[in-house]
């Protein structure tokens, strides 16, 4: 594959998970950008249906924790687009409890629908993401995991680390082929989920702790997924860019 001025509005986009939070803002930023795009959820939601109205974007119907979920996804998403050029796998869920009382059933919940649907949706994309210029795979990860910890999180945060192993393997074996994957990591992200599960305060004491001041916002994500969508990205694979206004950088002290 070469090098060539291929622009978004070129674009065709597959992304998982787009129907709210950080998803949906990758969706609306491939949207501006002129990008066709399918997207799936495991339901409709309001923003899904304001995307649809655009004319460029179908939203599929998908619960990624299916084995059979993630070739069905990719076919219809491809018949929808007319083929594919990026994937970005944004779906995840993140059960929260104990280690000593983690149920298996959530385990393995957390490993199929955030590493091994990543995995299955990447296979069966590559027939098309092969005849694409410029393609691209994009995994969203986290630094829950890769770089850091939570209580109760052991489930996400083994999913996450090994979805970066994947990223790495992966760029590796298909670099000579003109297909990059990387990954870009959040830290704290302010989506619904997030405000209503840490409330006002706790919203504020994440403000004080991160050096930028600020809870990200799902453009931030979305731009740097924009990035490694791009063909100035062509000489980047197997990273992963974390994107959390300093979150990691911060010692005891």
């Amino acid at each position: 594959m070469t090098q060539t001025d291929t622009h978004s509005s070129d674009r065709k986009v597959l992304v998982t998970g787009g129907t709210r939070g950080i998803g949906a803002g990758i969706v609306q930023a491939f949207l501006d950008q002129g990008a066709h795009v399918a997207f799936c959820g495991r339901s409709a939601s309001e923003q899904g249906a304001a995307f649809e109205a655009t004319g460029r974007a179908h939203f599929v119907k998908s619960d990624l924790a299916s084995l059979a979920a993630p070739a069905e996804l990719v076919a219809a998403a491809a018949r929808l687009l007319g083929g594919i050029d990026v994937v970005v796998h944004c779906a995840a869920i993140f059960p929260t409890s104990p280690i000593d009382r983690q149920p298996l059933d959530d385990w393995q919940a957390s490993l199929q629908v955030n590493l091994t649907s990543a995995m299955l949706v990447v296979q069966a994309s590559l027939p098309h993401l092969r005849q694409a210029t410029d393609a691209r795979i994009v995994m969203v990860s986290s630094i829950t995991g890769p770089k850091t910890a939570l209580p109760g999180l052991s489930a996400y945060a083994s999913s996450k680390g090994g979805l970066e192993a994947f990223v790495r393997a992966a760029g590796m074996e298909l670099a000579s082929e003109g297909i990059t994957v990387n990954a870009v990591s959040p830290g704290t992200i302010l989506t619904e989920g997030l405000a209503k599960a840490f409330g006002d305060d706790g919203l504020a004491m994440a403000i004080d702790k991160i050096p930028a001041h600020r809870i990200g916002a799902p453009g931030d994500i979305a731009n740097a997924i924009q990035f490694f969508a791009s063909p100035a990205s062509s000489y980047i694979t197997g990273q992963s860019l974390i994107v959390d206004g300093g979150q990691t950088l911060v010692e005891l002290f």
